[in-house]
């Protein structure tokens, strides 16, 4: 069984086709799709309504079994949780790269604690745009 699928299980969220059609194309993309792109890539499988398509990422949210994001503004994306890191996001084109680096991770958690407090949780979103090898300093 494919791990959203478990963690439906274990939370217990139904797993409607729609849900599993879902499920499936999150875990699949290998970027953070809006409700609007996830309905598109939907309907390459099963016609499924767009609200249908928001009903079940909210409550997947809801859940803990989708992480939602805002970036920089724009439409709501989603991601199957993993691993953490952080998002670049390139104003030019609307790419998002994750970012996943230890050392930067092992810098916000020593600044933390020498200043007295413990890390519950943190997120990083950088907004920037590419640059030409030309344009470099």
């Amino acid at each position: 069984m494919p791990r959203l699928e478990t963690l439906c299980q274990e939370r217990g969220v139904k797993l409607t086709k729609p849900c599993r059609t879902v499920l499936g194309v999150i875990e699949r993309a290998r970027d953070h799709p809006c409700a609007q792109e996830i309905h598109r890539r939907v309907q390459e499988e099963r016609p499924i309504s767009l609200g249908t398509i928001y009903r079940v990422l909210n409550r997947l949210a809801a859940a803990g079994i989708l992480t939602r994001h805002a970036f920089n503004g724009s439409r709501m994306r989603f991601e199957a949780p993993s691993h953490r890191h952080h998002h670049l996001v390139d104003v030019r084109t609307g790419q998002i790269v994750e970012i996943d680096d230890g050392e930067f991770m092992l810098l916000i958690e020593q600044t933390v604690e020498r200043l007295g407090y413990r890390l519950i949780d943190f997120k990083v979103e950088v907004t920037a745009e590419r640059v030409t090898p030309a344009e470099r300093p």
